[in-house]
């Protein structure tokens, strides 16, 4: 299909044919003035600085579904600044790697991306559920996914988000104990394990999960519809 490039728009979706792309719109002198740039099978940290740079400004989603890109995730989302998104495209690195579009197959490739969005601030998106009628396999498959770090889950079609959102919220029994947590370590985050009601050991690793925990309650889970 030949790009074309539209005066304004929310995301503007680039292409693996990137020369030919970023030709094509400086040839017609249009200026693309998108909200958002999602860069399909990123590859590379220079791929990221060289797109930045023709893109000045603009939040760069970073699209990570080949195997290459899983060896050089660390430096890719360390890229830019403008890169603020790192998804995961389960569908083609499954194809790529011969897997199975399965949960325990992409382990290791979710793994990576999220100690890579660990390091660096990212924002983490797990590959889309593909099912729009199964809404019970999208919850449990979201629920585990925000277990193992993500912070959202695309989704494909805009019946999805409800279900997506209320998997990614914290329960009034998890919210309760991260604000017990934040109470009793005070605010310089010291260790008050005596302070809380049980047993557990409240230090400043503790402590820092239960406010991401309590940031999350108040509306900073994401879902991306595309």
């Amino acid at each position: 299909m030949t790009p074309s490039i539209c005066d304004t728009c929310s995301l503007l979706f680039v292409p693996t044919n990137r020369a030919e792309y970023f030709a094509k719109a400086e040839a017609s002198g249009t200026v693309a003035e998108p909200v958002f740039v999602m860069l399909a099978k990123a590859e590379s940290a220079p791929e990221i600085e060289i797109l930045a740079a023709q893109l000045h400004g603009i939040t760069l989603i970073a699209l990570i579904e080949r195997s290459r890109s899983l060896h050089d995730t660390a430096a890719i989302a360390a890229a830019h600044l403008q890169l603020q998104v790192f998804m995961l495209g389960g569908v083609d690195l499954a194809g790529e790697l011969g897997a199975r579009l399965a949960w325990v197959h992409l382990l290791h490739a979710r793994g990576t991306r999220t100690c890579a969005v660990a390091d660096t601030g990212l924002v983490g998106i797990d590959v889309p559920w593909l099912d729009i009628v199964n809404t019970v396999g999208l919850a449990a498959k979201t629920q585990r996914i925000a277990a193992l770090g993500f912070r959202a889950k695309a989704c494909i079609h805009p019946r999805q988000l409800e279900t997506v959102h209320s998997a990614l919220a914290p329960t009034p029994g998890k919210i309760d104990e991260a604000r017990r947590v934040v109470a009793a370590a005070g605010p310089a985050g010291v260790d008050a394990a005596a302070a809380l009601p049980s047993s557990r050991l409240n230090d400043q690793p503790v402590a820092l999960a239960a406010q991401r925990l309590l940031a999350c309650a108040g509306g900073r889970a994401h879902a991306l519809s595309h």
